[in-house]
């Protein structure tokens, strides 16, 4: 039964009524962000939620990723590493450039894996039952699409991507506490590519947390100091829009954060800055109320 993708929970049938006082008596709230925090204190990523940060080849939204990995182990969490593009040695490297120590990368603290078969073949059951056992802060899977194929599922279907969600992202958000991150990529062409990343709109529809699309403003690398925004697409509870900017009529984003990545000096320092407007007219306001309206009807219509 652990490693079944759709049981929620051995001791209660997920079709029994829930327990409606917790909710009525206030003991139940709405998840609050707690992680990719601003500098002005509000912070983008939910516990116990899947995100989603995707964007183009060399967008920077590994550097997202992983600088909320270095947030969560100076600040005393536990991290997962799954990954499915890079290796071991960009990754480690890239954390201790970012900040991270050489204690803070050591078990039990941060644990990184490098997947080549899916977690329900038989050879890996056991491992995978043993991170899912754990207790996470911050749960990374770099790279949905070879993540899905491992798994034997196309990343154009959306009943299969729904079946790898249930299986291994919110598995880790629901067993493990932790606020889970998909890094993905967005489809080449600007004119097709609207708010969501490459493949099936499952995707984006299984995300229970928030999404977001990065985009370069700045260029990123060795010797500059570069800049990317964070445009949120999706906010499930709501709380990351409400303190987002304005809205871009263009594909329905807020700008969510704007991220400083400075490399001309030694090492690298990350910054993740409040939007540049963060005043919304009362037209824009009534048309994100109306979006989260939308987007509550598309996973209705979904699931």
């Amino acid at each position: 039964a652990l490693l079944d993708p759709n049981t929620e929970d051995e001791d209660q049938a997920s079709w029994e009524p829930i327990d409606a006082d917790e909710i009525l008596d206030g003991t139940l709230k709405r998840p609050t962000p707690r992680l990719l925090t601003r500098t002005d204190g509000p912070a983008l990523l939910y516990p116990g939620k899947t995100h989603t940060v995707f964007g183009e080849s060399e967008s920077g939204k590994s550097w997202v990723a992983q600088y909320v990995a270095v947030e969560t182990l100076i600040n005393g969490g536990r991290v997962l590493y799954v990954d499915f593009e890079s290796d071991a040695l960009d990754v480690f490297d890239r954390l201790q450039t970012i900040g991270a120590a050489k204690d803070h990368l050591r078990a039990p603290r941060f644990a990184y894996v490098r997947p080549d078969a899916s977690p329900l073949a038989f050879r890996e059951q056991e491992a995978f039952a043993k991170l899912l056992a754990q207790t996470w802060d911050y749960v990374v899977l770099d790279g949905v699409t070879e993540a899905l194929n491992l798994h034997g599922k196309s990343s154009l279907d959306n009943d299969e991507i729904t079946q790898w969600m249930r299986a291994v992202p919110r598995r880790f958000s629901r067993e493990t506490g932790a606020a889970v991150v998909l890094v993905d990529h967005v489809v080449k062409s600007t004119e097709n590519r609207g708010r969501f990343p490459i493949g099936g709109q499952a995707k984006m529809a299984a995300i229970d947390g928030a999404a977001f699309l990065v985009e370069p403003v700045a260029a990123i690398g060795p010797g500059l100091d570069g800049h990317l925004t964070v445009r949120v697409t999706k906010d499930r509870p709501g709380v990351v829009r409400s303190h987002a900017g304005g809205w871009r009529k263009t594909d329905r984003t807020q700008e969510a954060a704007r991220v400083r990545i400075d490399s001309s000096g030694d090492g690298t320092r990350i910054t993740v800055e409040p939007p540049q407007k963060n005043e919304l007219s009362d037209e824009e306001k009534q048309q994100i109320f109306h979006l989260r309206f939308l987007e509550k009807v598309s996973e209705v219509l979904s699931e």
